[in-house]
């Protein structure tokens, strides 16, 4: 069901063409091997991802307790053959939409 639900919210949001890592132009920057879409997703959401993956996640990490996961998602959707490497993101402050849209 998550899953079905990203894929919703990337098609009714659309996606735009990511940034590429490296370049100096505007056109050197526009990737077009993924295109990718924010989300702010709702509580009911995230709440069900967190129950699915928390006994998977170290519950304290660098001294810190792990309390649940950012609403703020960045979808990609990659072009045949293209590759994203594997990496880590750092830490981000939490997100989340108020009851006025912002």
């Amino acid at each position: 069901d998550e899953c079905r639900s990203i894929i919703e919210a990337g098609e009714a949001i659309g996606y735009d063409a990511d940034e590429a890592a490296g370049g100096t132009s505007a056109a050197d920057k526009q990737s077009i091997l993924a295109h990718a879409f924010v989300w702010c997703t709702d509580d009911d959401f995230i709440a069900a991802v967190w129950k699915r993956v928390q006994t998977m996640v170290p519950q304290i990490m660098d001294g810190a307790k792990a309390v649940g996961i950012n609403r703020r998602w960045r979808c990609y959707r990659y072009v045949p053959g293209s590759v994203y490497r594997a990496h880590i993101d750092g830490a981000w402050p939490g997100s989340s939409v108020d009851d006025n849209g912002e």
